[in-house]
């Protein structure tokens, strides 16, 4: 794998050779305009955070025994990856996209060019070291489509995203390891849903029986709130903070697990099983009066609305590189409080939508009106998902005139004259289906698919 890797990065160094020009370039390039003789009548909706105030209450959408077959057909799809049986051909398909430079990281942070020095020596701390094994996530940590923490970004879309951001990755999760980067201060890892390089602080190495024990615990705890601060404390009473974001599962300890940290431990708390950095037995204090569930929560109209709320107002965050969530983070933890497996990503998540098949999968014709779309998704339960490209919202209340979604959203547009003007959002909010895009066209109208949450027929 090795070999292959350095055949590969010597083609790859003259290819950036030949486009370092392009990156110098492209480097101050605008954000392609609308056509300012189009002429737009639509009128748009301004985003408004508000309280459900119609919805099935104590109606289970999904029982548990759908949701468990539903994670079932998942671990079977390709956006699954079974790390303790990872298939060779799905670690040489993870493999090959760990060392490449993503087309769309094409400037520094400050705007300016990129060397193809600078480029060639990331790469080149890619060649992995290989030492497979298996680990547990200690600290929230990103997963990054290089070994380096440096951001880069597209200095014509969105020049604040770090474009080397795959996904945030928390804490309890397990993870394959492939091997060590050159200067040995990075992992590749895989979780279940996502692959890439990540900071070796962030990673306790442990065994794949060990592992295998953790996972196979028949209790645990939910984390239900945005957030919830545990505190982990190890055999020789040595304690650290852990935030726990919302959908953290942690198994909680037997008895016998607990006895020989007895001397350190708070009353009131709940006691979870974790590691510390060596790979040591430790555990995961949580206080009693925090938001968490002792199981999954049923998944009713109700329970989506209240999950959903608490993220109301938090900002956008691409790839949760500063702690938060973007849009497909947000609906991938709110779906996790109720044991539903989703992938972490819009274009996977709306694919895996479409691997389900059945009723919960819907395509909209291309043909269909607006409004012909508008009344079938006004059949969807609250909760439902919605697709566009490169997007992700959830329903969040619908009446006979519209529908309300719930999504964590860059920016949209208004009509200006002949003009579209730029409307920053940056935030979770509510808001309907007729707010525009960047194209002029309106979100109901960019939609092309949805995941009901409705027991299939």
């Amino acid at each position: 794998m090795v070999d292959k890797q350095r055949r590969i990065l010597a083609a790859v160094g003259v290819l950036l050779l030949a486009g370092s020009v392009g990156f110098t370039l492209g480097a101050n390039r605008p954000p392609e305009e609308p056509d300012g003789q189009q002429q737009l009548s639509l009128t748009v909706a301004e985003p408004v955070n508000i309280e459900a105030d119609s919805f099935t209450a104590d109606v289970v959408l999904l029982p548990s025994e759908e949701i468990y077959r539903l994670n079932r057909r998942a671990a079977l799809s390709d956006t699954h990856i079974d790390i303790l049986n990872l298939p060779p051909e799905k670690a040489e398909e993870i493999l090959s996209g760990c060392f490449i430079w993503p087309g769309a990281a094409a400037a520094k942070e400050d705007l300016s060019p990129i060397s193809v020095e600078e480029q060639v020596d990331i790469l080149e701390n890619a060649i992995l070291s290989e030492n497979p094994g298996y680990g547990l996530i200690l600290t929230r940590g990103s997963l990054r489509a290089l070994p380096t923490m440096t951001k880069y970004v597209n200095p014509a879309r969105n020049p604040g995203f770090d474009r080397l951001q795959l996904s945030a990755i928390y804490p309890q999760e397990p993870v394959h390891i492939f091997g060590t980067s050159r200067d040995g201060e990075y992992l590749l890892v895989a979780s279940d849903y996502y692959a890439g390089w990540i900071l070796k602080e962030h990673v306790a190495p442990v065994g794949k029986t060990e592992l295998e024990s953790l996972l196979d615990k028949g209790e645990f705890l939910v984390v239900q709130d945005n957030q919830v601060i545990a505190t982990r404390v190890n055999k020789n009473g040595e304690q650290e903070q852990v935030p726990l974001p919302m959908g953290t599962v942690v198994p909680l300890s037997e008895g016998r697990e607990t006895a020989e940290f007895e001397p350190y431990l708070s009353k009131g708390c709940y006691h979870g099983t974790t590691f510390d950095a060596q790979g040591e037995l430790a555990l995961l204090e949580i206080e009693k009066s925090a938001d968490v569930s002792l199981s999954y929560l049923p998944l009713t109209e109700e329970a989506v609305i209240r999950q959903a709320n608490k993220l109301l107002g938090e900002t956008y965050d691409w790839g949760g590189a500063e702690q938060g969530r973007d849009c497909s983070a947000m609906v991938r933890d709110i779906y996790s409080g109720f044991g539903f497996w989703i992938p972490r990503d819009s274009s996977p998540q709306a694919a895996y939508s479409k691997e389900l098949g059945g009723s919960q999968s819907i395509r909209y014709d291309a043909l269909l009106t607006d409004e012909e779309k508008l009344k079938e998704i006004r059949t969807l339960p609250v909760g439902s998902l919605l697709f566009m490209p490169g997007h992700v919202m959830m329903v969040y209340q619908h009446d006979a005139d519209r529908v309300q979604v719930i999504h964590d959203y860059v920016e949209y547009y208004q009509v200006n004259g002949s003009d579209l003007k730029r409307v920053e959002v940056m935030q979770v909010g509510v808001s309907d289906l007729a707010i525009l895009d960047r194209n002029g066209d309106t979100y109901l109208s960019s939609i092309y698919g949805a995941l009901s949450l409705e027991k299939e027929r």
